[in-house]
């Protein structure tokens, strides 16, 4: 799976998933988390999609997190190895109290939704949850490839989409295909499901359609099928370009193979191009890190995702880590994430999100519009939707949702009413990660707070809006804090 910039299913302070990746993966260690693309650049559902964690973990070592703070419980999907990690995702429901419940009535969640009094859906995540190997960091809800299944699959989020198209009214602007591997379907099998979307949907106003992709499923007719069906962007998980740090993270590519996938993506006519990196790997370099970065900045792509391991429970590391295998150092990952920050600046990149750098005009849309709160609908297995004051999570299992869609069912497996203070508070420490800050009108009740940042050259104010200094990015967690 793609690390990816998918927020919305996207963690700490250097990490940005991304839900909202998830749903376009989440944030990393050391800064406010989301939830990846893309598995990350998305923001993740990976993104990410509607995965919104805030991390809060200081340079000390203390975490905390501002939705515990508040009784509010992680968004995530869990998962393990194989058709056992679907079944353990069968029973998950979120721990949010009081707001989530169980809901198996036929289509009850959008029936409830009327387009009289929704506006225009303008952004879609779809989760494509299949993966040739399960990466041990990874805790995004993923399986197996089995290629019996994916054909019935890839009816289920026809009909899945069909279901939303008569329930919304959409007109999307960007459309985020994250995982899992969305490029580990046969090219057929993209064809048809690419295909689906540009009959079923108006495309006149889309701006940006990304897909995650693995540089060991990329294939010169795949791409050429990619960008011929409207595909304008690809976010490729390279994550490091040493063969021993691919090997640690079970990765099924090498280096040269990522670069020639590159190639081939740039010979289809792709323009903008996304490279998922990671840093903080155990073992990992300074110099190890400032080489994977020239040799990204030497490919020059458009967008470079840049993210600091995050050792999720339910998942390889996690569990290596709690045996005193792995360690985090936070000084160290600090030093990872400035030295980011230098080099890519200096190369041009705008550095636009906590873990998100590009070259003008090539910021990703799809995430910035989770980052600003703007309405989103999941389709796919655990991908989570967001319209209004209302939030739900599709069923964390690809056979289980499946199941449910094509039988005129719903897939929907929880779902949590907003509140006020609940949206706002997301508003803050999402806005928080990017360039241009947090509108001041909702910052009012935290004056003291700001006035003792800006003191501590931690904040600045510009053109309405509170943003953080080149010294507080590195104290994100700790701002947000205190400001939500």
């Amino acid at each position: 799976m793609v690390r990816c910039e998918k927020f919305a299913s996207r963690r700490g302070n250097f990490n940005s998933d991304p839900v909202v990746r998830r749903n376009e993966r989440r944030p990393c260690p050391r800064y406010i988390g989301l939830p990846r693309r893309s598995k990350n650049e998305p923001i993740d559902h990976r993104a990410y999609d509607g995965r919104i964690r805030f991390v809060i973990l200081d340079r000390i070592g203390i975490v905390d997190r501002i939705n515990n703070r508040r009784s509010w419980s992680q968004m995530r999907t869990l998962t393990g190895r194989g058709s056992d990690g679907a079944e353990k995702n069968k029973g998950y429901i979120s721990h949010r109290q009081c707001t989530f419940q169980r809901d198996d009535e036929l289509m009850s969640e959008r029936a409830n939704n009327n387009c009289a009094t929704v506006a225009m859906i303008r952004h879609i995540y779809v989760h494509i949850p299949f993966c040739a190997r399960i990466c041990p960091y990874c805790a995004f809800y993923k399986d197996l490839l089995d290629r019996s299944e994916t054909a019935r699959f890839c009816e289920a989020i026809l009909r899945d989409l069909d279901q939303q198209c008569a329930a919304f009214a959409i007109m999307p602007r960007s459309i985020y295909f994250g995982g899992g591997t969305p490029t580990a379907l046969s090219t057929p099998q993209v064809e048809f499901l690419l295909g689906g979307f540009g009959q079923r949907l108006d495309l006149s106003a889309l701006e940006e359609w990304t897909v995650e992709a693995n540089p060991g499923s990329v294939s010169a007719r795949k791409a050429a099928s990619l960008r011929k069906l409207g595909v304008n962007r690809i976010s490729l998980g390279v994550q490091s370009w040493d063969e021993d740090l691919l090997k640690l993270l079970g990765r099924e590519h090498n280096a040269p193979q990522a670069e020639k996938s590159f190639q081939i993506l740039r010979g289809a006519g792709f323009s903008n191009i996304n490279v998922d990196l990671m840093f903080g790997l155990p073992g990992q370099t300074i110099e190890q890190w400032r080489v994977t970065l020239q040799k990204t900045i030497a490919l020059q792509p458009e967008h470079i995702s840049a993210y600091c391991l995050t050792y999720e429970e339910d998942t390889e590391f996690f569990l290596r880590q709690s045996r005193g295998e792995f360690r985090q150092d936070a000084d160290i990952d600090a030093e990872f994430f400035e030295t980011t920050m230098s080099i890519l600046e200096d190369a041009g990149y705008e550095h636009y999100e906590i873990s998100n750098y590009a070259h003008p005009g090539f910021s990703s849309r799809h995430n910035r519009a989770y980052w600003s709160g703007d309405d989103y609908l999941g389709i796919g297995p655990s991908a989570f939707s967001t319209v209004g004051m209302r939030r739900w999570q599709n069923l964390a299992d690809y056979r289980a949702y499946a199941d449910q869609v094509l039988s005129g069912q719903s897939p929907i497996g929880s779902r949590e009413n907003l509140t006020k203070e609940m949206k706002r508070a997301e508003r803050i420490s999402l806005s928080l990660r990017t360039c241009e800050g947090v509108p001041a009108g909702l910052l009012t009740d935290r004056s003291k707070a700001i006035e003792e940042f800006i003191g501590l050259e931690l904040l600045r104010q510009s053109n309405g809006h509170f943003m953080l200094t080149q010294k507080g990015k590195s104290l994100a967690d700790s701002v947000a804090e205190a400001l939500v």
